[in-house]
C-alpha cells in the first residue's frame, strides 16, 4: 500500500462512508447534512463547529472550526428550523491551519442531540476506567516523565504507525521541533512534509515512500524551516510486530542541527588550520624563518622543513636530534652552542643567541635564535626559532662601513663643492641665523667670508630680470614647503653667470632648516648648446645609419625609433614612440630579454651575438646599453647589426672545418700537424695505425720525445725548411715494403708567418703500381686507336656520338674527312649536321630521327650528302639511341660509312642487268638460269614464258 493510499485511508473508519458526510456543532447541538457536497480534501467526512471542541472522540475524518466571517450566515441557515436546504456554502480552518471551503447541495439537516449524551457518557465511562487503573498510571506517568526529560536531553522525538489501523502518533516534542503547539496538527505520515526545506523535500518523499513500500528501516539527515529557524534533523525509522502481529513502523527525529554546526565547524577550523600551516610555511620560506622544538622530557625534537633549509639541507636529510646539526655550525661558535643546548636539557634555560652556520654550499650564514619554554599537556617544552640575519649583519657591517665613507664623504663634499662649483647655505628657521658654505664665498668672487652674506646682498646680485622669479621660488619654498628648482642669473663683477638653484625644507628631529644650493652652471649651458648641435649631427646620423637603433626609458616606452627601424618592422616612427615595446615585439617577452632589461637597467652592458630571433630572418647582433641622467640609468638603446653574412660565413666556415678534420680522419694519407716548435697538435688515424701510437700519447709531445732517431734522419732538416715558409716534397722512397710521398706544407698566420708545419705521407704503393699498368694500357690504346683510325680510314667509315641536351656531337677524324673537312678542324654543332644533310633527303632522315628518340633502339638510313666543296656522296646512316631506367633516350652514338663507290658500283651492275634482261628478253630461245644447290629458277626469259609458261 503506498503513502497515498494511506493517507486517504487514516481519514476513514473501517467501513468507510461511501458518500461524503457533513457533521457541525452550532449553538450546543450536533446537526448532519447529508447531501452532495463537494471539497478540495482526500477526506469523506468533515467535522465543523464553531467553537473549539475535541467532540466526538471516535470521529475519523477532517476536523475545524467555522471561518469567523461565515459563521453568522450558517447559523441564520440552521437554526430556522429548517430540514432541507437546495445549497449551503461555508468555509473552515482545519487544524492544518488551512482554509477550505464546503459546497453542498440538496442538504437534508437532521439534529443529532444523541451524540452529545453519547459523548458525555464516554466521558465518563473514561473518568471510571481512570480512577480504576490510577494506580497502573502512576507507574505509566513516570514513565512518560522519564521519557520527556529523555527527549530533552536527547533533543528529539518519537513516533510510530500501525499499519493494520493507519493510526499515527507524534510525541509532543516533535511538534516542538517544527515550532508548533503539541499536538496542533492531525498525526499522519505526510503530518510535517511542508516544513521540509524545498531542496530536499523530493528526496525525502521519495527515500520514504521506497522504505515503506520495502518495509526496509531507514536512517537519514535532512533540512526542515520552521517559522523562526532552519534545522538539521536526523531521521531513524524501523519495523516492528505488536502482539496482536500487527505491523509498526516507529522511530525517532532528533534535532542535530547543533552537531552539523559543530562539524561545519570542524571543517572550518580544519580548513583554516591548513591555511595557517601553509601560510607560516610560506612565512618561513619569505622571511627565512624555521622553527623548532624540543621535549625536555623526552629528548624528542621537531624541525621545520625551513630549518633544515637554513641550513643548506633538504628536509628530513638529518635526524631529528638536539646535536644533529652541531656539525653545521662554525667552528668558532660550535662550543657557544653546545653549551645553550646543555643549558635547555639541564636547567631548562633557553638563552637567546647569535651564531654562523657554514652550508654545504660553502656560504655562511648569521643565525639569530630565540627560544621560550612553554608548558603543553604537563610536559616542558622548549620552543625557539631560528632567523637567517645575514642579510642584517651585512647591513650593520654596511652601515659602519657608511658612517666611516660619511665622514670621508664630508670632505669630500667640500672638494665637490669647489670641483662642481656649487655653493649652499641654510637658515634655522626658528632662530633666523643663516648659514653659508666656504665655497658659496668662491662662487660669488670672495676670496674670504667678509664681507659679511645675506639674502638682500644676494638678491642685490641677482639680474634685475630674475629677480621676481627668485623671490618666488623662496616664498613658495617657506609658505608651501616645497622643494623649488628653477635657473637664473647673477651679474658678478659685469659677467653674467648662469646658476641653478635648488631650494628645500629639511626637517631634523622637529627642527625645520630652509637649505638652498646654488651651482655655476655657466659652462654648462655653453655644453648644453653644442650637445643640443651634436644632438642634432647624432639624430641625423641615426636617421641614416644601416643599423636599427631603438631607445626606451625605464618603462620600456619607446622614445626613440630611426628609420632602419621603420624598414625593417613598417611601423612608422609617429606610431612607435609611446608604445610600449612588449606591445611592438609580444614575442620578445622571454625570460632571456627580462634578465638583460634588468642588467642593463642595473648598469651592464649586454651583448647578444649572432642572435637568431625575433628581429627578422637571418642573425643579428643586438647590443643593449644603458643611458644616463644624472648617473641614473634612464633608458635602453639598442643597437640591432644584422650581422647574416658574417654568421653565415661563419657557420659556413665551421662546417669546413668539421668538414675538414672529417676529411682528415678519413683520408688515407698520414697527416700530422705540428707547431714552430715541432710539437704534436694534430695526428690522425692513419698515423695512429701506422705507427701505433694513440694520439693522446703524441699531442702535445715534440717529435723528438717521440721519435728520437729522427735527429738523425736526413729528412729532418727539410723541416727546418718548411719552417721558412717554403713547400718540401720529399719524392716517393720505398719503406716497409711500400712507397711513400712526403709533403712538408708550412702553416701560415694572417700575417703571412709560418706558426707551423702540415706534414703528409702519401702511400704510393697502389698508385705506382696502377701507374705502371696505366702506361702498358695507354701504349695498348695508342696503338688500337692507331689501328681504329687506319681501319676508318680504308673502310670510309666515321663514328660520332651526341648527348641528348648538348648542342655539339663528337665526330671522329674520318668522319671529317667524309664530309670534306680538315680532321677536328672545327666544332660540330648539330646545325652543321643537318647543313651537310642533302635536302632532297632530309626530311625522311629527320623523321627517322625524331622515331629513333621517342623509341630506343638501332637505326639505319641511307642518304646523301653534300661536302664543304659542294661534292654530293652516298652514306650508310647506322645509329643506336641508348635510354635511361626509365626508358628517357640520353645518348645516340653511331657510324656512317661513304658508300658512294659501292652505290655507283651497284648502279652500274644494274643498268648491266637491266640491258642483259632486255637482250635476253629479245631472243627467239628459251633461257632460263638454274639454281642446282637451291633447285629454283633464277631467270627465265620471255620467250619460255611465252612457250611453256606453266612448265616453266
Amino acid at each position: 500500500m503506498s503513502l497515498q493510499e494511506l493517507k486517504k485511508k487514516e481519514t476513514l473508519e473501517v467501513d468507510a462512508l461511501k458518500e461524503k458526510a457533513v457533521t457541525i456543532f452550532l449553538q450546543s447541538s450536533f446537526h448532519k447534512l447529508s447531501g452532495t457536497w463537494s471539497w478540495d480534501m482526500e477526506s469523506e467526512a468533515v467535522f465543523c463547529s464553531d467553537v473549539i471542541l475535541s467532540l466526538p472522540i471516535n470521529f475519523i475524518g477532517t476536523k475545524g472550526i467555522f471561518h469567523p466571517d461565515d459563521v453568522e450566515a450558517v447559523k441564520e441557515k440552521i437554526a430556522g428550523g429548517q430540514s432541507f436546504l437546495h445549497h449551503l456554502e461555508f468555509r473552515f480552518i482545519t487544524t492544518y491551519g488551512q482554509v477550505q471551503t464546503l459546497s453542498g447541495q440538496d442538504i437534508a439537516i437532521e439534529i443529532a442531540d444523541d451524540d452529545v449524551s453519547n459523548c458525555v457518557q464516554q466521558l465518563a465511562d473514561l473518568e471510571a476506567r481512570d480512577r480504576k487503573e490510577k494506580g497502573e498510571h502512576r507507574h505509566l506517568q513516570l514513565l512518560h516523565e522519564i521519557y520527556l526529560q529523555s527527549e530533552r536531553f536527547f533533543n528529539g522525538g518519537i513516533w510510530y504507525y500501525n499499519r493494520a489501523t493507519t493510526q499515527t502518533w507524534y510525541s509532543d516534542y516533535i511538534f516542538r521541533l517544527h515550532g508548533l503547539p503539541p499536538q496542533s496538527l492531525n498525526a499522519h505520515l505526510h503530518t510535517f512534509n511542508e516544513f521540509i526545506h524545498p531542496e530536499d523535500r523530493d528526496l525525502v518523499v521519495d527515500y520514504v515512500e521506497k522504505a515503506f513500500q520495502e518495509a526496509s528501516p531507514l536512517y537519514f539527515e535532512y533540512r526542515i524551516i520552521t517559522a523562526n529557524s532552519e534545522k538539521y534533523l536526523a531521521y531513524k525509522s524501523q519495523w516492528f510486530y505488536s502482539e496482536k502481529g500487527e505491523a509498526i513502523l516507529y522511530g525517532t527525529l532528533q534535532d542535530v542541527t547543533e552537531q552539523k554546526s559543530a562539524e561545519q565547524e570542524t571543517a572550518a577550523y580544519k580548513d583554516l588550520s591548513h591555511f595557517q600551516k601553509q601560510q607560516l610555511v610560506f612565512n618561513e620560506q619569505h622571511v627565512s624563518i624555521g622553527h623548532w622544538q624540543i621535549d625536555l622530557l623526552t629528548r624528542k625534537s621537531v624541525y621545520s622543513d625551513n630549518y633544515y633549509r637554513i641550513f643548506g639541507l633538504k628536509p628530513g636529510t638529518a635526524s631529528p636530534h638536539i646535536n644533529s646539526f652541531i656539525n653545521f655550525i662554525h667552528p668558532d661558535d660550535q662550543e657557544l652552542v653546545a653549551a645553550s643546548h646543555k643549558k635547555m636539557i639541564y636547567e631548562h634555560a633557553a638563552p637567546d643567541l647569535e651564531f654562523r652556520v657554514l652550508r654545504a654550499d660553502g656560504k655562511t650564514r648569521y643565525i639569530s635564535q630565540k627560544a621560550k619554554l612553554v608548558m603543553h599537556n604537563g610536559n616542558m617544552i622548549i620552543s625557539g626559532i631560528i632567523q637567517d640575519v645575514t642579510v642584517q649583519r651585512l647591513l650593520e657591517k654596511k652601515v659602519g662601513e657608511l658612517n666611516e665613507q660619511a665622514l670621508v664623504q664630508r670632505q669630500q663634499l667640500m672638494q665637490v663643492d669647489e670641483i662642481g662649483s656649487t655653493g649652499s647655505w641654510f637658515v634655522d628657521l626658528q632662530t633666523g641665523t643663516t648659514t653659508w658654505s666656504d665655497n658659496f664665498y668662491k662662487l660669488l668672487g670672495y676670496k674670504t667670508q667678509l664681507p659679511e652674506l645675506s639674502q638682500r646682498t644676494l638678491l642685490s646680485m641677482v639680474h634685475p630680470q630674475d629677480v621676481k622669479k627668485f623671490k618666488e621660488a623662496w616664498n613658495t619654498v617657506l609658505e608651501q614647503k616645497q622643494e623649488a628648482i628653477f635657473q637664473f642669473r647673477l651679474l658678478l663683477r659685469g659677467a653674467e653667470r648662469h646658476m641653478k638653484a635648488v631650494m628645500r625644507i629639511h626637517l631634523v628631529k622637529d627642527k625645520e632648516f630652509f637649505i638652498g644650493t646654488l651651482q655655476d652652471i655657466t659652462l654648462e649651458n655653453v655644453l648644453q648648446q653644442q650637445l643640443a648641435s651634436r644632438m642634432q649631427l647624432a639624430e641625423s646620423l641615426t636617421e641614416n645609419i644601416l643599423d636599427r637603433i631603438i631607445v626606451t626609458d625605464v618603462n620600456n616606452t619607446v622614445v626613440l625609433w630611426n628609420k632602419a627601424c621603420e624598414t625593417a618592422y613598417g611601423v612608422k616612427k609617429e606610431a612607435a614612440i609611446g608604445q610600449n615595446f612588449f606591445d611592438l615585439f609580444p614575442q620578445r617577452k622571454t625570460e632571456e630579454e627580462t634578465q638583460a632589461i634588468y642588467q642593463v637597467l642595473r648598469g651592464e652592458k649586454v651583448v647578444m651575438e649572432a642572435s637568431r630571433s625575433h628581429w627578422g630572418p637571418g642573425y643579428y647582433d643586438v647590443n643593449m646599453m644603458p643611458l644616463y641622467t644624472a648617473d641614473e640609468v634612464s633608458g635602453i638603446m639598442r643597437i640591432v647589426h644584422d650581422v647574416t653574412k658574417e654568421t653565415e660565413l661563419r657557420i659556413d666556415l665551421r662546417g669546413r672545418l668539421n668538414f675538414i678534420e672529417k676529411l682528415l680522419e678519413s683520408s688515407v694519407d698520414r697527416i700530422v700537424a705540428l707547431d714552430r716548435n715541432l710539437n704534436y697538435q694534430y695526428w690522425n688515424s692513419k698515423a695512429e695505425e701506422y705507427y701505433g701510437i694513440p694520439k693522446k700519447k703524441v699531442i702535445g709531445k715534440n717529435v723528438l720525445e717521440v721519435f728520437p732517431q729522427i735527429r738523425n734522419d736526413p729528412s729532418f732538416t727539410e723541416f727546418r725548411r718548411a719552417l721558412t715558409g717554403e713547400t718540401v716534397h720529399i719524392s716517393a722512397n720505398f719503406e716497409q715494403g711500400k712507397y711513400f710521398e712526403t709533403y712538408l706544407i708550412p702553416i701560415l698566420s694572417d700575417k703571412d708567418e709560418t706558426t707551423g708545419v702540415l706534414w703528409i705521407a702519401h702511400d704510393l704503393t697502389k698508385e705506382m703500381a696502377m701507374q705502371e699498368e696505366q702506361r702498358k694500357a695507354q701504349t695498348l690504346l695508342e696503338q688500337e686507336h692507331q689501328r681504329l683510325k687506319e681501319a676508318q680510314a680504308i673502310g670510309r667509315v666515321g663514328s660520332f656520338e651526341w648527348s641528348v641536351g648538348s648542342r655539339v656531337s663528337y665526330w671522329s677524324d674520318e668522319l671529317y674527312r667524309i664530309n670534306g673537312l680538315s680532321p677536328q678542324s672545327e666544332e660540330i654543332t648539330l646545325e652543321k649536321v643537318d647543313r651537310f644533310v642533302h635536302p632532297d633527303d632530309r626530311a625522311l632522315l629527320d623523321q627517322v630521327k625524331k622515331e629513333s628518340m621517342q623509341k630506343p633502339g638501332s637505326y639505319n638510313h641511307v642518304h646523301r650528302i653534300i661536302r664543304k666543296d659542294g661534292e654530293v656522296r652516298w652514306v650508310n646512316h647506322a645509329w643506336e639511341s641508348l635510354a635511361d631506367e626509365e626508358n628517357r633516350v640520353q645518348k645516340v652514338i653511331g657510324i656512317v660509312q661513304d658508300i658512294t663507290e659501292q652505290k655507283k658500283a651497284e648502279d652500274e651492275l644494274k643498268e648491266s642487268q637491266l640491258f642483259t634482261e632486255k637482250v635476253m628478253d629479245a631472243t627467239p630461245d628459251f633461257i632460263f638460269v638454274f639454281n642446282l644447290v637451291t633447285g629454283k629458277n633464277e631467270f627465265v626469259n620471255q620467250s619460255a614464258y611465252k612457250g611453256d609458261a606453266v612448265r616453266y
